[in-house]
């Protein structure tokens, strides 16, 4: 942060979503709750039991209070809000918290608070970037049933108004997707990082946001005239009038330039010697598929299956997986997609698979060992892929190979479903 005379600072972070927005800002109360600690007796347990079984239905009902709000439209939104829901019944998290409360002897807040501290390392400890950033998830939905069991409520964020700039500590989520609905310029906060769902959110929508400022919050009132160049990573409080004419030529300069790359999404890439380059889409959801088509991009080079299987408390059974599939192929058409087969194990963990907790990315079970480890769960999958290749064009690929033992075992059991697939009538592509 820098700071000049007049008032006017000058905040660096990170932009997770480019464009300049130039408005007044409105401060959201993101402050952190003092959690109390305090030891009960047997005949207390059940009372903060069901304490916590409590908040854990007051929030449910919140968030599927904001994902009925939505439009239909917002269907990232409503994925990610699901996933929050999810959560909040992840044994994970519910389980540990009462036997927290039943083995420690305390009460449901600080139960609730070691165990969001234990979860939040394990994913802390994850090299994937994105799984990493599924920490701020989990805290989001823990601080909510948090302040739900204390009483506390939820900030208000029903007196945000259209044409604000909304500053926060953190934003979930779910205010995201609530904020978005209210038409605001943009959004800036003290921490988060690129692959966070509130930036993922931020870039679906094209809002100019800035994140990873520190201490902004504590330095912005509701109406002070704010900047936020989401482009270069930099927010202006109280800038100068020379410094609002100058960004105002950037905004002017920047939509000109997305109307003209708009315009030429559907040409060819190609250099100026002749040689066109082929520039494919790399997605973790199925509707992302369509939206990279509309920006242009010559189909899908990697489509990571994890998602359908992270945040939740059981497996996607192949009629799920099947549709994600088929969305995407369909969605790429003659260009086709690549759909990475599940990687997870070792420093990625999914609920369902309690052997999953091996924290050793390298020799453990992780990726195609993992997958060959579980033939049940890994024939699922596929079979909805052969299944997905009926309607469109589909390559399948098999993620931290180590040798040609796996290739062949995978081209076996792949062999095995197309012949089971086969015997039921189910239409293929004849080669995946």
């Amino acid at each position: 942060m820098s700071r000049r005379a007049g008032g006017r600072l000058v905040f660096e972070g990170i932009g997770v979503s480019a464009g300049y927005a130039i408005g007044r800002a409105h401060r959201v109360d993101r402050s952190r709750v003092t959690t109390p600690k305090y030891r009960i007796d047997d005949a207390a347990i059940p009372a903060q039991i069901a304490r916590f079984e409590a908040a854990l239905a007051a929030s449910e009902s919140q968030i599927a209070e904001i994902r009925a709000a939505l439009t239909a439209g917002s269907s990232d939104h409503g994925l990610i809000l699901d996933a929050h829901l999810m959560m909040l019944r992840d044994t994970m998290i519910v389980d540990a918290t009462q036997d927290a409360i039943r083995s420690d002897r305390i009460n449901a807040e600080w139960a609730l608070s070691k165990v969001m501290r234990t979860v939040k390392q394990m994913f802390a400890n994850i090299d994937d970037e994105y799984f990493r950033e599924r920490r701020s998830d989990v805290e989001y939905v823990g601080r909510r049933v948090l302040r739900n069991l204390m009483g506390t409520g939820q900030p208000n964020l029903s007196l945000v108004r259209a044409g604000s700039i909304v500053v926060a500590h953190d934003l979930s989520p779910a205010d995201t997707a609530f904020l978005t609905e209210k038409a605001i310029l943009g959004f800036a906060t003290d921490v988060g990082g690129k692959t966070s769902h509130t930036a993922i959110m931020a870039r679906s929508i094209e809002l100019p946001a800035v994140v990873g400022l520190e201490d902004l919050s504590e330095h912005v009132g509701t109406g002070d005239t704010l900047i936020v160049d989401g482009t270069n990573g930099r927010v202006i409080v109280r800038p100068t009038g020379e410094e609002i004419a100058q960004y105002q030529r950037w905004q002017h300069r920047y939509a000109t330039h997305l109307a003209q790359i708009t315009a030429l999404r559907h040409v060819p890439a190609t250099t100026l010697d002749g040689v066109e380059i082929h520039v494919a889409a790399n997605i973790e959801r199925p509707d992302e598929a369509l939206a990279a088509m509309e920006a242009g991009a010559d189909g899908v080079g990697l489509y990571r299956t994890e998602y359908l299987y992270m945040n939740r408390a059981t497996l996607p059974d192949e009629a799920e997986q099947y549709a994600a599939y088929r969305a995407v192929v369909e969605a790429t058409g003659a260009a086709g997609a690549t759909i990475r087969t599940l990687d997870v194990g070792g420093d990625k963990l999914i609920e369902p698979i309690k052997q999953n907790r091996e924290l050793n990315p390298v020799m453990g079970l992780r990726a195609v060992r993992f997958c060959l480890h579980e033939p049940a769960l890994f024939k699922a999958q596929l079979r909805a892929l052969l299944r997905a290749s009926a309607h469109g064009t589909l390559r399948i690929l098999v993620p931290l190979v180590s040798g040609v033992g796996e290739i062949r075992a995978v081209r076996a059991l792949l062999a095995s479903c197309r012949a089971e697939l086969a015997a039921e009538g189910v239409a293929m592509a004849d080669a995946v």
